[in-house]
């Protein structure tokens, strides 16, 4: 997840600097979104079947 927030903050230093069109950075930006949308969700998956398992026993 820290890798997402360091690629974030890359995009946006590029944007701000004009080193990046502001479209491309968020376009980018809004995948980066998607991804740790996703890797929040499979880790969620895993503590919740980590809990079931526990209440199993």
């Amino acid at each position: 997840m820290v890798d997402l927030q360091n690629e974030l903050a890359r995009l946006y230093r590029a944007a701000k600097a004009g080193d990046m069109a502001v479209a491309d950075a968020s376009r980018l930006a809004n995948i980066l979104q998607i991804l740790a949308r996703l890797i929040e969700g499979a880790d969620l998956e895993k503590r919740i079947a980590a809990l079931e398992q526990h209440a199993d026993r």
